[in-house]
């Protein structure tokens, strides 16, 4: 096995599941019911996703600092193929058994059941849980055993399995119903980057638009959600970085990390700024790129042409030229302004950072161990971009349906 193999199941309670008709309830009673869980196969020596949770939890309590929205919500996780540790975070879920389904590879009656917190449990003493384990253990195992006679040059590599059940449902940036929704998540997801790093000490180290998430809820308030925290740093950590060693998406990956230096905190909100070009790019309406008006095809030849060929450094090199050419972005009636704003903010966060990080700097040497003028700038902007796309979305409140969405049928253009 040579990736993470990360897998995401919807699972609701049994309790709830034998009570509930499922087809005669409201969305609100299903959203609230259903959780998110979340396997992976990291190496041995990468810290669970789950720790990155506990630490950054504890230390927010001790700065006393409020948890930003854009956090999921850890309800219990484990690891290994033979034993499991539950880190359950709410009674509730004390000897509660979930059914998670997903047709490709379980049944209906799969459950998994999680328990109170506690060290080490055996996972055949549980029900459903021994089954996915079992399954995917059984893969593990098939996947690391070299084929008869024709051996994997680089060799298996061995994984550990780790699992997550996450309170909040989400969809993908892609589905954002328009320009707020989008605007809105990135300032969730900017907010979870700028607290998880000047407080909780840890950089992220994979922005991108898998990771930047819209929780479905029934609220009108949308509300993004920063997911996948398994490539994190904790950066109080004794054990230095080696260099070379590089994380993250390569797509959106900042420039500056074709060179292979110590990932950084701003690295990450260049991120976001590449996930901005590539999603407007990819759905926004009255694209003109050098002059010329995008279609659907033309669309993706261009996301190919910047974001989809090559090693790092290739990406880099064409990232770069897409900085240098004109890129408009009209849009129509509800979204149009607050988009060409939103592009503005782009070259303008775009064109800061390198000032920005030298300000850091200065604040370090004065004595600040972290600066936050990056995370500060990022923030304003987004956060502008987001009063901008509102104050558009509200004057078209009365035709709601008939509005143009930044985001309208995302499959369309893709």
């Amino acid at each position: 096995m040579f990736s993470r193999g990360t897998r995401c199941y919807l699972a609701i309670a049994k309790s709830d599941l034998d009570a509930y008709n499922i087809e005669a309830l409201a969305e609100e009673v299903i959203l609230e019911s259903i959780r998110l869980l979340k396997t992976s196969w990291p190496k041995p020596d990468r810290l669970h996703e789950a720790k990155f949770f506990h630490k950054y939890e504890e230390r927010l309590r001790d700065a006393k600092k409020e948890r930003p929205r854009g956090v999921p919500t850890l309800l219990a996780s484990g690891e290994d193929v033979t034993r499991h540790h539950c880190r359950g975070t709410e009674n509730q879920y004390a000897m509660a058994e979930f059914s998670v389904s997903e047709s490709e590879s379980l049944n209906e009656d799969d459950a998994a059941n999680f328990s109170e917190p506690v060290d080490d449990f055996e996972v055949e003493e549980y029900l459903g849980i021994s089954d996915l384990v079992d399954k995917l253990g059984a893969v593990l195992q098939r996947l690391n055993s070299p084929s008869e006679g024709k051996p994997d040059q680089r060799g298996p590599e061995t994984r550990r399995l780790d699992w997550l059940l996450l309170k909040e449902v989400a969809k993908d940036l892609s589905s954002a119903s328009d320009s707020y929704e989008f605007a809105t998540a990135m300032c969730d997801a900017v907010e979870v980057h700028r607290s998880l790093y000047e407080i909780g000490r840890i950089i992220h180290r994979d922005i991108s638009a898998g990771n930047i998430m819209i929780a479905l809820s029934t609220s009108e308030k949308p509300r993004g959600l920063l997911i996948d925290w398994e490539m994190a740093k904790d950066t109080t950590d004794d054990q230095s970085e080696i260099h070379g060693i590089i994380t993250g998406t390569m797509k959106y990956m900042s420039l500056a990390l074709e060179h292979a230096p110590l990932h950084q905190a701003w690295h990450d909100l260049e991120s976001f700024f590449w996930v901005c070009m590539y999603m407007i790019i990819r759905h926004a309406d009255g694209i003109n790129l050098c002059g010329t008006a995008l279609t659907p095809s033309g669309r993706r030849n261009q996301l190919d042409t910047y974001f989809g060929q090559g090693n790092l450094q290739q990406l880099s090199a064409m990232k770069r030229a897409l900085l240098l050419v004109s890129l408009d972005v009209s849009g129509s009636s509800a979204f149009g302004p607050s988009t060409s704003e939103l592009g503005k903010h782009l070259r303008r966060l775009y064109t800061a950072f390198t000032n920005l990080d030298a300000i850091d700097g200065i604040l370090k040497r004065l004595g600040h161990k972290f600066g936050n003028a990056i995370h500060a700038y990022t923030a304003i902007s987004f956060h502008r971009c987001q009063r901008l796309s509102r104050q558009s979305s509200l004057g078209h409140t009365e035709n709601r349906q008939m509005r143009t969405h930044l985001f309208d049928s995302a499959t369309r253009s893709s």
